[in-house]
């Protein structure tokens, strides 16, 4: 009976179930979200009418951050060092959000795809966004979208990685404040050149200084060692 029940108690301390009802391991807890669009655990979208609405307090030394998926019924999972996991509901064809705050530094970023039906492959995609807490404004800080109108094939992945590598600054949004870097791929239970799955790696380097300019506006990006209260111009 000792035995049934150590063995009980492991399992449940082993699983947690996050905000979309998927079980996730120890090693995977629910992502901590942060601001007014979520509540118990669970995320509402912005709109783009909402771009220049105030995100409200943000605590001191922190920044705000998007992630969001994209539509389909795909598994993923977007897992951020530190913060936990975002689930993408297998149930739902509709993007998914998460809200977070991250300190300036380096945070390592993790996305895994897996095709719901391998035959048809997939088309996985992530955009990660940061606030501008001054500018009230957003900024594309990543983005990736692959297989549109046809699944995500290792080619266009090449092509991806090919083009970011034309920008060895890694700076996605020349109005904010944050460097990409060590975005990569593997596709190990792919055999051929259709995607039925995908870990995808990156990190953002998040300066301390807070944007000044809207973005859209002409920036000349994140310098090598900025200046606190610069954002690039």
């Amino acid at each position: 009976m000792k035995r049934h029940s150590a063995i009980l108690l492991w399992m449940i301390s082993s699983c947690a179930t996050n905000s979309n009802g998927v079980r996730a391991t120890s090693a995977e807890s629910a992502i901590t979200v942060a601001g007014a669009r979520c509540e118990g655990g669970a995320c509402t979208c912005r709109g783009s009418e909402g771009a220049g609405d105030s995100e409200g307090t943000i605590a001191a030394g922190q920044k705000r951050f998007e992630l969001r998926t994209g539509y389909g019924v795909d598994p993923l999972r977007v897992t951020v060092e530190g913060r936990g996991t975002l689930v993408k509901s297998v149930d739902a064809g509709r993007a998914q959000c998460a809200y977070i705050d991250l300190p300036p530094g380096r945070h390592k970023v993790h996305l895994h795809a897996q095709a719901k039906n391998p035959d048809a492959g997939m088309a996985p995609s992530l955009s990660i966004s940061e606030y501008g807490e001054r500018t009230h404004s957003w900024y594309d800080t990543f983005r990736f979208d692959c297989g549109q109108n046809e699944p995500c094939t290792k080619d266009d992945l090449n092509d991806f990685i090919a083009a970011l590598a034309k920008d060895s600054r890694g700076i996605h949004d020349p109005c904010g404040s944050v460097r990409v870097e060590g975005v990569r791929w593997s596709a190990e239970r792919s055999p051929g050149t259709r995607l039925e799955d995908l870990d995808l790696d990156l990190v953002l380097d998040v300066y301390p200084f807070a944007p000044r300019f809207p973005h859209g506006q002409t920036c000349k990006g994140v310098s090598e060692t900025p200046q606190t209260g610069d954002s690039g111009e």
